[in-house]
């Protein structure tokens, strides 16, 4: 999963040309270094992908919510295995990293992430391993979100169509049922 997120969302040119056959990504990073030399460029370009994530604050639509939730923590987990991988955790850790999942969490989100925390001491690898539970049950509350909106959706439209079949039963069997007077018939009825 993580060979194929990295390329095909991180890499183009001849980067993505030198591993597009590679499935293996510690194979992928060993060809990357030694062909791109620097792992902290690496980490840094990596680090700039948070930017291109929407901000959670401005969407509405719970799916687009879900989608970039997952997206964040997948740079998140990413960032933490290459981090580990050419032992730069430094670099990740004490960057600006977190600085930027604030800026795409918005205020209330960071709130009540401080309010988890702020009894804790935390050095910043926890935070940054705190961060991605935090936002893991955060994707976890939105896709039942989801479902449940998917649910209240569905039984508005059923009723909308059950009303609208109630109301033609109740039109066409009406008619049908309907004994119409046939004053022709009982000269007596039209006098009386």
């Amino acid at each position: 999963m993580m060979p194929d997120i990295l390329k095909n969302n991180l890499l183009e040119g001849s980067a993505l040309s030198l591993v597009k056959q590679v499935n293996d990504i510690d194979e992928i990073w060993i060809r990357l270094k030694s062909a791109y030399g620097d792992a902290k460029l690496l980490l840094k370009k990596k680090i700039s992908e948070i930017g291109k994530i929407n901000q959670l604050w401005k969407i509405k639509d719970p799916e687009k919510v879900v989608n970039a939730l997952s997206k964040i923590i997948n740079v998140m987990k990413d960032l933490e295995h290459l981090a580990v991988q050419h032992k730069i955790q430094s670099k990740l850790y004490y960057g600006d990293g977190l600085d930027r999942i604030y800026q795409l969490l918005g205020d209330n989100r960071v709130t009540r992430w401080l309010s988890i925390i702020c009894q804790e001491n935390y050095d910043e690898k926890e935070l940054w391993s705190q961060m991605i539970k935090f936002l893991e049950k955060d994707l976890r509350v939105q896709q039942q979100r989801v479902l449940i909106q998917e649910k209240v959706d569905d039984k508005k439209i059923r009723s909308v169509n059950d009303g609208k079949q109630g109301r033609q039963n109740i039109h066409l069997t009406g008619i049908g049922n309907q004994e119409k007077p046939n004053f022709c018939d009982d000269p007596e009825g039209l006098d009386a």
